[in-house]
């Protein structure tokens, strides 16, 4: 048998960086623009609208059936999402009504929505926002702005996560961790008054000697 032991010569070789995914939100100011724009376009209006309220994928979103959504339990499923996982998506009730509107006459088996290919959803959006003067913004930024705003609402990332449709936590977090931050400082706030921190003076008064603590109950710590 070979032996294969020995340094290894891949050690002292730097991995290349893969940057991050690009992250783009629809700000409160561009959507005063846009959204008059979408609600024109008879066909798109309704994706966006799912789009903003529930982060869908707009694979996703083309995809649903009227089966598949269930008014009364405020949900929607989604039997194949891209990492060929079903999952659960909880919709609000302006969603629940703008979908029985849509919904209305229609079959079981029936596309919820217009049944139009995703990428004609996609190239209308671009020209839609193009139209209404917001530059640089995808219809799958929508899924982004719809994280965004939970996360931003004190939403834990687990949870915002799992609505997303995620493999783990860790994706969302390296997309939307820093969104989070706010959380992060709201818990630190927590530790004051659990931890006494001295004031200088008292840390002057002189150390132990020989190993003794010293009794006076003012130099204590918590």
């Amino acid at each position: 048998m070979e032996d294969v032991s020995g340094d290894n010569p891949a050690f002292c070789v730097e991995m290349r960086k893969v940057p991050r995914a690009r992250v783009r939100f629809l700000y409160p100011a561009e959507e005063k623009l846009l959204t008059p724009v979408v609600a024109q376009d008879a066909i798109v209006w309704p994706y966006y609208v799912v789009a903003l309220h529930t982060g869908m994928r707009v694979g996703e979103i083309v995809r649903m059936r009227v089966e598949d959504i269930s008014i009364s339990l405020r949900d929607i499923f989604i039997p194949n999402s891209k990492n060929s996982r079903s999952r659960h998506v909880p919709m609000s009730e302006e969603l629940a009504n703008f979908l029985t509107v849509l919904m209305d006459g229609k079959t079981p088996s029936d596309y919820a929505l217009a049944g139009v290919i995703r990428d004609y959803v996609s190239r209308r959006f671009r020209w839609l926002c193009q139209k209404s003067g917001v530059a640089n913004l995808k219809f799958h930024d929508l899924r982004s702005t719809f994280a965004a705003r939970l996360l931003t609402k004190g939403v834990p990332i687990y949870k915002v996560s799992k609505i997303l449709g995620h493999s783990s936590v860790v994706v969302t977090e390296q997309h939307y961790g820093h969104l989070s931050l706010a959380d992060l400082k709201g818990a630190i706030s927590c530790i004051e008054g659990v931890v006494s921190v001295p004031f200088a003076a008292d840390l002057q008064q002189g150390l132990p000697k020989d190993g003794e603590l010293q009794n006076d109950t003012s130099t204590k710590r918590v």
